[in-house]
Formats: structure tokens, sequence, C-alpha cells
């Protein structure tokens, strides 16, 4: 590598890490200067995710692009999360040195072909197979303007999908994800867990006195999701349940006050989640969208207790072992046990493969194999 240093192409500013693709970024910045990394992060702002002073300072290198949303960028053969990340400004500062260059989720891989980045050392970090995410989107969506953006979308992100034979390497947050792309003919392909905030697991043994639903309450999944769980595995029996997470939609907020009342927390800090995760019974990580692995998945087994998980939560990441899943979820059985030291020492062996700094050195390992420092 040139003098040590790598460039990582963010899909907007990794910092504040307040959702799950800014938690993997940020966390996998910090773990790769702790182990002597010298970074060049480049991020797009906009929106609410802008400069960050915080993040200068933990870095090397940092520069800014603005992201270009104009509407017609909607057009042509390019999907819009990449085509809006287009720049000249970062084509050119990838161009003043040879260092090697992790394009991180495919919204940032607009140059990964360009001929004067041809030979250079290429990773992608993959955050899922977005084009079925975004069918997902489509799926579930109600306004047709917007099922209609999110299905020519998937198209074009299947199409794009071959850029990727560009890349020296392509590294996936889940085995499901890696063996997607090792079928569609790309051999360098490795799976490497994602990065999150905890470096111990902290678990506590014995038992809480609720059951907690914790994510992204704007996500329509999350919300089809959590009441899917209390019809199905709850009996509509919510008196033991908190319901926590971000949530900006008033209308929603109106009808979750109104269900949840005293049990339900909107837009808490992360010390509180952290909180309300370590002092529940038990940690319900759900979801049925295929987004690949989430950090409330993982955040949940290192702080909490139990884990009830769906197949789309835990698929491919490594941790089905430590779940309980919701098809075979029983309230009375699991409200009963005490999270217990064996049970501690148990789920201290299964996150193993989830250590920041071994896991940094593998994606160094990636570029290593094919330059010289």
């Amino acid at each position: 590598m040139t003098n040590n240093k790598i460039h990582i192409i963010c899909l907007d500013v990794p910092y504040p890490p307040n959702y799950g693709g800014a938690i993997e970024t940020y966390y996998k910045i910090k773990s790769l200067q702790s182990i002597g990394v010298k970074l060049h992060v480049h991020a797009f702002v906009y929106g609410d995710r802008q400069e960050s002073e915080l993040l200068e300072s933990q870095v090397d290198e940092v520069s800014y692009y603005r992201r270009n949303t104009t509407i017609i960028k909607l057009f042509g053969h390019i999907p819009y999360i990449v085509n809006t990340r287009e720049s000249k400004k970062l084509l050119n500062n990838l161009l003043a040195d040879e260092a090697p260059i992790i394009f991180d989720g495919l919204h940032t891989t607009a140059f990964l072909t360009h001929p004067q980045l041809k030979n250079r050392v290429k990773i992608v970090r993959m955050h899922n197979v977005e084009w079925i995410y975004y069918q997902h989107l489509a799926d579930i969506e109600h306004y047709y303007l917007k099922k209609l953006y999110f299905r020519h979308e998937s198209s074009k992100l299947k199409d794009w999908e071959t850029t990727l034979l560009e890349a020296t390497k392509i590294s996936c947050l889940s085995t499901r994800d890696e063996g997607y792309y090792k079928k569609k003919g790309i051999s360098q392909v490795n799976f490497v867990p994602a990065f999150h905030e905890n470096e111990h697991c902290t678990s506590l043994i014995g038992r809480g006195n609720y059951l907690l639903f914790h994510g992204n309450l704007n996500i329509s999944d999350n919300i089809k999701s959590l009441y899917h769980f209390i019809n199905n595995r709850l009996e509509g029996d919510i008196s033991h349940l908190k319901v926590a997470g971000k949530c900006s939609n008033n209308r929603l907020s109106s009808r979750l006050k109104k269900d949840f009342g005293e049990n339900l927390e909107l837009n808490p800090d992360l010390d509180r989640m952290s909180s309300l995760v370590k002092n529940a019974h038990i940690n319900l990580a759900l979801g049925n969208a295929p987004t690949g692995v989430k950090l409330k998945l993982i955040n949940s087994l290192f702080q909490g207790r139990f884990c009830v998980a769906d197949e789309d939560s835990v698929m491919g990441s490594g941790l089905d072992h430590l779940v309980i899943k919701s098809q075979d979820f029983n309230l009375d059985k699991w409200r009963e046990r005490p999270f217990t030291e064996e049970d501690l020492h148990l789920r201290k062996q299964g996150l193993g493969i989830y250590n920041n700094i071994e896991n940094a050195k593998i994606l160094i390992s990636n570029i290593l194999n094919t330059t010289r420092m």
C-alpha cells in the first residue's frame, strides 16, 4: 500500500453512527485506524448527514462532496443511488496517488470501472444485495410513484452488478450474500462480519421484567414485524412489551403512543437505548426485509440477555445458534428462564467472529494479497 494509506468512499457522512449503514461504516473506519491504517475518507453530504468535525479529528483526511440529487439523475442506465454520487472532485482525489480504494456500499461505485482506476486495488464492501432490497421496497410500497421508482431502481441495480467484476475483492456482510455473488461468477468474494460499537459482550445474568422491540420505527418493515409478532406470538398481550426507536412521523407516533402508552420511548439517545437493551429480559431483533445482517441483532447479543430473531434477521450472520427463532418462541417458557453464566459463556464464544480488530485485519489482508506495503 502507498504509505499504508487507503481511500474509503462512504455513501454519506458516517457520523453520527445512528443507523445501520452509518454504524457499520463508522466502526469500520475506527477499527482500520486502530491498526495503523492511514485513511482518506470521502463522504457525501445531504439531508441531515453534514460535515463532521468529530470525524475529521479521528482520521487522517476527510473530503466532502455534495450529492447531486437533481431529477435528471433518475434517467439513464446508472442506478440513482450510484449516479447521484458521481463527482469529478472525488475522481481527482482518488487519482492523486496509487493507494487502494474501499468502495463502501454499491452506492459508491460510480468510478469502479473508470479506465484511469483500472490498475488500482479496489475492494467493494457490499451492505446487502441491493436490487433484492429495492424489489422488496417496491412490493410493500403503497404509493404508485414510489413503487415505480423502486421497481426501476431494482432493475438498474441488478444490471449494475456486472461492474463488480472490475473489483479486486468483494467483501460481504453475510455468508448468504457471499454465496449469491459466487453463484454470479464472482470468485474474489468473502464474508467479513459487520463492524459495530461493541468491544466485549456485557450481557447481564438473571432476569429482566420486559421484552424490548427496538429499531428504526420510520421503516415500515419494522412496524409490520412488530405487529405481526404481537398478534402471532404474544396473542395480543403487550403488557410486558416496551417499544423504542427513531420516529419522525407524527401520524405513526400518535398511533404508537395510543397502542403502547408509557411503554413507548421515541428517539432515545444512544446511552438510553443501550440501557433498554441491557436490562430487557428478551430483545426482539425482528424484520422481514432481505437487508443483510441487522446491527440491532448484534447489539442485542453483545449487550442484552435473550434475543428473538426471524429468519431474515439472522440468515448468513453466523449467529443462528445464539438466538431464539421467532417461529419457535413461547413467551411463558422464556419469560421464566433466567440468563445464566453458562448462557453468557456460550454467547461470548459465539460472538468471537464479530471482533472488529480481527475483521479489520482481514480487510487489510484482502488488499495485501494483491499489493505490497
